[in-house]
């Protein structure tokens, strides 16, 4: 594995660790209640483009999307 596919499986694995906060979170503002939704979306959609973007990012960061 070259230290640049790591990186890139660091950057993509921060994505979903943010998706996680964001959907976890309480939001003290309206744009933080939105990110809340859209984050939740996006880590339960099951069917879709969301739902196959969110497989995509998986796999970019070398997880199994159905155990994250």
């Amino acid at each position: 594995m070259s230290e640049e596919d790591s990186g890139i499986r660091r950057l993509w694995a921060s994505v979903i660790i943010q998706a996680l906060i964001d959907a976890t979170s309480e939001p003290t503002t309206p744009v933080a209640q939105v990110n809340k939704r859209q984050a939740h979306a996006w880590l339960t959609a099951e069917f879709g483009t969301t739902a196959q973007n969110f497989d995509e990012v998986c796999l970019a960061a070398d997880l199994d999307p159905t155990r994250v």
